[in-house]
């Protein structure tokens, strides 16, 4: 595994660098040629770079995904490029606009993806100190996410977390 969540931020955190710069390395090689795939490896090397605290490479590579997108859709694609541009905005502290994407997504979502939506946009609102909107929206992700028993874990760590600060049961 790459990552885990660290409980005090409820972020991803790296565990193994080597795994992380070795999985750099394979997309940065791959979107050399610009082929069908170029917009998938671009969205991941957006999100592998947000999770090592470069975000301005991450919204790079996120944009650069979006303008491909362009001329290549996939609706699941974009979706969860835009998912990943709204945690970069959110990482940034640019709360505003990772908001209007989170309204985006959460307008579009359906599903495994709405479930997705809504324990990210958790993690933002715990992130504001809006804990009892970020309580919401984790226990909507945990309604929606009951299959996925790994990130159940984390959904579940967050409302551990949320309740422990509300000090609630």
């Amino acid at each position: 595994m790459l990552y885990t969540i660290d409980i005090s931020t409820l972020r991803e955190k790296i565990i193994d660098k080597t795994l992380y710069h070795d999985e750099l390395k394979l997309y940065l090689r791959s979107i050399s040629i610009k082929d069908s795939d170029y917009a998938h490896y671009c969205s991941r090397l957006g999100d592998l770079y947000r999770i090592n605290g470069e975000l301005i490479l991450a919204k790079l590579y996120l944009k650069n995904a979006e303008e491909a997108l362009k001329y290549q859709p996939n609706e699941p694609l974009s979706f969860l490029t835009e998912l990943r541009l709204a945690i970069v905005y959110q990482w940034e502290q640019d709360y505003e606009e990772s908001e209007k994407l989170f309204d985006s997504l959460e307008a579009k979502a359906k599903g495994t993806l709405e479930g997705l939506v809504y324990q990210h946009r958790a993690l933002m609102e715990y992130e504001r100190n809006n804990l009892w909107l970020a309580l919401n929206y984790f226990e909507k992700a945990r309604r929606l996410r009951l299959d996925d028993k790994e990130l159940l874990s984390y959904i579940d760590m967050g409302i551990h977390r949320v309740k422990m600060l509300l000090k609630l049961k």
